[in-house]
């Protein structure tokens, strides 16, 4: 948080990587369900720091593409000299919003909010034998792009409430 140079009560940070950690700090302690934890001094000295965030991104992604992307994407990919992720988002991108028909629950490693369970499973609902590999990826996105106003939602009770997001770049 320091480093975001967010230290003011009600600024919460996304902490982007494998998984994303929703961290923000106030003033005051307060009970706020679905938070994963709460420690005094534990992210800015005198400040309470709440955590929040969602237990798989980035190995969902890699996940995805490690196991149910076929060669032909990778080879297309290499033959651009881009990555498999990058190709995936340019395809999806070209989808309207639902387009695919798919839902996906992004709990393959567990649910750190709202539920708190590390032991839940994900689940992706909407697949055909038309499926591609872009419409999954897609589907993917969705949660990961919903579970922060989720976190806001949450921490925006009294003695703790959320004013701003902080997405710092190179996260």
């Amino acid at each position: 948080m320091p480093a975001a140079q967010a230290l003011d009560p009600g600024q919460m940070v996304a902490i982007m990587g494998t998984s994303t950690c929703h961290v923000m700090v106030s003033d005051r302690l307060g009970e706020v369900p679905g938070m994963c934890g709460v420690v005094d001094g534990g992210v800015v000295t005198g400040m309470w720091g709440y955590e929040a965030g969602q237990s798989g991104v980035g190995d969902i992604f890699g996940w995805f593409v490690e196991t149910s992307v076929p060669p032909e994407y990778h080879q297309r990919a290499a033959e651009r000299g881009i990555d498999v992720h990058e190709l995936l988002t340019e395809l999806a991108a070209e989808q309207e919003v639902g387009e695919h028909g798919l839902v996906a629950l992004d709990w393959h490693s567990g649910n750190r909010s709202v539920l708190v369970d590390h032991e839940l499973s994900g689940v992706v609902v909407g697949q055909t034998l038309a499926t591609r590999p872009e419409h999954t990826y897609r589907a993917c996105w969705r949660p990961q792009r919903s579970a922060p106003a989720r976190s806001s939602s949450r921490s925006s009770r009294p003695g703790c409430r959320c004013g701003s997001w902080w997405w710092p770049a190179g996260c």
